[in-house]
């Protein structure tokens, strides 16, 4: 649990450091690959939806409604926004549903609990849980190199 508050607390003093490159994304490498790529306000938003689907499809057997994604993924490997996101303050609002959310529905829980119930993939809640944390670590690593490449400072470990 330590795991998962250090890495909403570093999360949220990335994304404050970040304020001014929210739209930042590596254009010559997307358009060299024929692909479109997160920037770092699509990988916030993205961290916030899968922090959701993780909670309704592993623990709740249910899936995200439609209309609910704030990255909106859509055919031929494009996405988009699924609302207004225009600063951290909303993006902050966000992440912080995602993990009250989880907290509501996964964390609360005893974690002796969380090592013997059974999900709804047939794994562990503890192994659910350690992909969702994997997830977001990758996602965070995503963030802290484009904060670099924008000129942004990551903050300190």
């Amino acid at each position: 649990m330590n795991l998962i508050h250090f890495g909403r607390s570093y999360l949220q003093k990335a994304l404050d450091n970040s304020a001014g490159v929210l739209d930042f994304r590596p254009q010559a490498v997307a358009m060299a690959a024929g692909q479109r790529l997160f920037s770092i306000r699509e990988h916030f938003l993205h961290i916030a939806d899968i922090g959701e689907v993780f909670i309704l499809e592993s623990v709740l057997g249910e899936h995200k409604p439609r209309g609910s994604w704030r990255v909106i993924y859509e055919d031929r490997g494009g996405f988009s926004l699924g609302g207004e996101y225009p600063d951290v303050a909303s993006i902050r609002s966000e992440l912080e549903a995602s993990w009250a959310f989880q907290d509501e529905h996964l964390l609360s829980r005893p974690q002796a609990e969380l090592a013997n119930a059974v999900g709804h993939r047939g794994r562990t809640l503890a192994e659910e849980l350690g992909w969702l944390v994997f997830h977001e670590s990758q996602h965070r690593g995503q963030i802290l190199t484009l904060m670099r490449e924008a000129g942004a400072e990551p903050p300190h470990w």
